[in-house]
């Protein structure tokens, strides 16, 4: 299977999908004190959220490339016609290549194998590196919407959960695929409930 083709693209796309939720929802468990155990997730929340978490900055992303593949490829047709249309410019490239120590003739078989093992180590290094940076964005990205949520409490404009099981209104926090997530401020306790039906009404969640 090669790692451009379709299958391989999934794959990749599944994965990311993944630590992106799972980075972002631990920054937002370990800064409010959630148990990540009690309001576990299935396969498929994980994915969409991790999908909608990260497509924003997809877009961006996508015009980032689009932005340089245009110029890149008018600069390389540029050259190539400068080149072109007289000899002269093509020494002149020369030239100018020669000044800022850049190579003027073509690499032998052994000089290109080396180039290209040293490139490859480069470009896995980056990827690694920018994926871990990614990880770490997304996490902060979690601790600062749970941040905001705490401040929403304490001016008292946070959603409002309320529970047959549980005698008092809680604030709602996090909804896992089975347990609800609510905090008390008088006893500063969070009080885990098991999810049943969930209605919305003037902005409170009743279970």
């Amino acid at each position: 299977m090669k790692f451009i083709d379709s299958a391989g693209i999934v794959a990749f796309l599944t994965a990311y999908f993944y630590c992106v939720s799972t980075a972002f929802t631990y920054g937002y468990f370990y800064t409010l004190g959630l148990d990540s155990d009690l309001l576990d997730r299935n396969f498929h929340q994980v994915i969409y959220h991790g999908m909608i978490t990260s497509l924003e900055n997809a877009i961006y992303l996508s015009a980032f490339i689009l932005l340089f593949g245009f110029f890149y490829s008018n600069w390389c047709f540029f050259i190539f016609y400068y080149i072109k249309k007289s000899f002269s410019h093509g020494r002149r490239l020369v030239r100018l290549k020669k000044k800022i120590n850049l190579p003027t003739k073509k690499l032998s078989k052994r000089e290109l194998s080396i180039k290209a093992v040293f490139s490859k180590s480069v470009g896995v290094f980056l990827v690694v590196i920018g994926f871990l940076s990614v990880l770490i964005v997304y996490e902060k990205s979690g601790m600062e919407q749970a941040n905001e949520l705490r401040v929403r409490i304490s001016e008292g404009k946070s959603t409002i959960m309320k529970s047959s099981q549980y005698k008092g209104e809680l604030t709602f926090l996090y909804c896992g695929s089975r347990n609800c997530a609510g905090y008390n401020p008088e006893t500063e306790e969070v009080i885990y409930i098991q999810q049943q039906y969930i209605s919305i009404d003037n902005n409170k969640i009743k279970i």
